[in-house]
């Protein structure tokens, strides 16, 4: 299901419901830059000089499921669109995460790794584990590991069975088996909604696996058209359902991560530079229905973005999130206490300073607290 919405709705919406503005930081829009020539490997290929690993797990007693490298190539195909049109819907050009593809056949790179063990051992928690295993693989095949980002796909006997489904660092974990096919997304039967399910699910843990955290578009964009649900707060229950998009700030990340570089980089830039960052909150004030914030900060090396979250207590995936206003050292935000989910909880404020390398650093400071339904600044 692809999300239509318009630049033009998205930004004036936005600017009157949290703290988002078109006065970016000058190089936080890339202009046109050269592509610095396609990967190439083997039949596989791609415009992009970082591409997503993309792991077939196979348990010791698990057979590979039928026709995983379609169903698979399906999927991944599919969630390229929807990263690319929803960083196109905010401003950020054409651009999607890298991906090795054989155009002749329409199939994507996928990396077979054996697991050393049975099905029964790779429990929920046990994404280091498999991780572990994948890593020996790469560094025995170095050519077939294309960037820091990888999911793994984990072949399972049924779609029931428990194996890690969540991000770990740039990595994520997804499960594989033949009644999740894409070929079924649209149709309104049990099998459909299951492959909604999953391709939610997918999404959402990609997103982890891309330097996402969880977060919310504000409580008034729930319904208003072109917005809808964040896929990084409770999205992967609605995708293919209502609409689902990718917030401001997520999108100000994936342009700076590394599968989303036009330009190939040097040995070592990704994620590698000083992210240190020193941040204040200088004032708070509460009229009107509205949380003003106002705070100074430094940075280590050069950032494009500095996003900021209204976290209620042990609940980020309500977290309300938006893009600071900002100036050289200073910077504003603001938010209407009635787009907020909870209330019934303190918020602090977490400010995130996204450095063009890709890394991120941030600083969290309390901001205020109910009291019989009623912010009061902390």
């Amino acid at each position: 299901m692809k999300t239509v919405f318009f630049k033009s709705l998205l930004m004036s919406i936005f600017l009157c419901s949290i703290s988002c503005t078109e006065d970016f930081f000058e190089n936080e829009i890339p202009k046109s830059e050269p592509i610095a020539g396609k990967t190439t490997i083997g039949a596989y290929q791609s415009s992009l000089p970082y591409n997503l690993n993309v792991v077939y797990f196979i348990p010791s007693d698990v057979s590979a499921r039928p026709e995983y490298e379609r169903r698979i190539s399906e999927f991944l195909l599919a969630a390229q669109e929807y990263y690319r049109q929803n960083m196109y819907n905010w401003g950020y050009g054409n651009r999607t995460f890298g991906l090795l593809k054989n155009p002749t056949t329409n199939r994507i790179k996928i990396n077979v790794v054996s697991g050393s063990k049975p099905m029964a051992s790779y429990n929920y928690s046990s994404g280091n584990q498999i991780l572990s295993e994948v890593n020996s693989w790469f560094a025995v095949h170095p050519t077939d590991k294309t960037s820091e980002h990888t999911i793994v796909f984990t072949a399972t006997p049924s779609i029931n069975t428990e194996i890690p489904y969540y991000g770990l660092g740039r990595n994520c974990f997804v499960g594989d088996n033949e009644y999740n096919d894409y070929q079924y997304f649209n149709q309104n039967t049990t099998r459909g909604n299951q492959v909604k399910a999953y391709m939610g699910g997918l999404l959402h843990e990609l997103g982890h696996g891309m330097n996402l955290p969880h977060d919310a578009l504000p409580k008034s964009l729930q319904n208003t058209p072109g917005y809808g649900t964040s896929l990084m707060s409770w999205g992967n229950q609605t995708y293919g359902y209502s609409s689902t998009i990718l917030s401001k700030p997520t999108a100000a990340i994936l342009n700076n991560c590394q599968l989303f570089s036009t330009v190939a980089k040097p040995a070592g830039y990704f994620y590698n530079q000083n992210h240190g960052m020193q941040a204040s909150v200088t004032q708070r004030t509460l009229s009107n229905g509205r949380i003003h914030v106002w705070g100074n900060f430094s940075v280590g090396s050069p950032i494009n973005s500095l996003n900021v979250y209204f976290m209620p207590k042990d609940a980020p995936y309500h977290a309300v999130s938006g893009t600071a206003i900002q100036g050289s050292n200073a910077f504003y935000t603001y938010l209407d206490i009635s787009d907020l989910y909870l209330t019934d909880r303190s918020y602090t404020i977490v400010v995130q300073a996204q450095f063009v390398d890709g890394g991120s650093n941030w600083q969290t400071f309390p901001l205020f607290n109910f009291v019989n339904g009623t912010p009061v600044i902390q």
